[in-house]
């Protein structure tokens, strides 16, 4: 230890050399002051993202499991297009793998998935159905059998709320372009809302307005009917 005695009788006999030092001790105290808060700041940060991932886990096995509880959901749902039009109309999920949208009038517009494929329906102006895979939709995440959100790294972004959590999944395989953030109310746990956004930046939301889940859902929703009349004619 220096003894601050000696040193204030040497700093007398030797000035420059007794600056020299004391600069020197000076950048030693100083380096020693700031790497041990850099060493524990770093330790501290590491800490800190351990326990993000963790929370950040737990929210996604949460939402997978939610997601492999639901069998049903039927209700009234309400979409908004990137332009800020609004249409209204009932809607039934039936998992895996089944949906039905029909939407209010003027649009006479009806969606329905069939487990393999999505047939879009215009019923006023377009008698021609147009036809995608399911699995090719962002919707295919939410609809498919077993969910596994982590174990699939299909998650982009998740964002905690003191009422809701916002997941933003994705296809990693790259087969559906664009991506879809999920709203779910935490208290408690329940799907309310979705946005749909493709490699353009358009966005369509949905709200569910209302939601009755795990009930008994007619399963005729879920035909497309021009498949059904080609067997019926077989």
């Amino acid at each position: 230890m220096l003894n601050f005695a000696a040193a204030q009788r040497f700093a007398s006999w030797t000035p420059r050399r007794a600056l020299a030092r004391a600069a020197c001790l000076s950048l030693a105290l100083l380096a020693g002051a700031v790497a041990a808060p850099t060493s524990l700041l770093a330790e501290t940060s590491k800490e800190a993202e351990a326990d993000a991932a963790k929370a950040r886990d737990a929210i996604i096995d949460k939402i997978s499991a939610y997601l492999n509880s639901v069998k049903t959901i039927t209700g009234k749902f309400r979409q908004v297009s990137s332009d800020d039009l609004i249409t209204d109309g009932d809607y039934a999920i039936r998992r895996p793998g089944r949906m039905y949208f029909r939407y209010a009038p003027p649009s006479y517009v009806r969606v329905v998935a069939d487990g393999f494929w999505v047939a879009v329906f215009d019923e006023k102006n377009d008698p021609a159905i147009d036809r995608y895979p399911l699995s090719e939709t962002p919707l295919y995440l939410l609809l498919k059998k077993d969910v596994d959100l982590r174990k699939e790294k299909a998650v982009k972004k998740v964002e905690e709320t003191e009422k809701f959590y916002r997941i933003t999944v994705f296809d990693p395989s790259g087969d559906t372009q664009g991506d879809i953030m999920l709203v779910f109310d935490k208290a408690p746990l329940r799907l309310r809302e979705w946005t749909v956004t493709d490699v353009e930046g358009n966005s369509t939301k949905v709200v569910l307005r209302t939601s009755v889940f795990n009930v008994k859902v007619d399963p005729a929703l879920f035909v497309i009917e021009q498949e059904k009349e080609e067997k019926i004619g077989d």
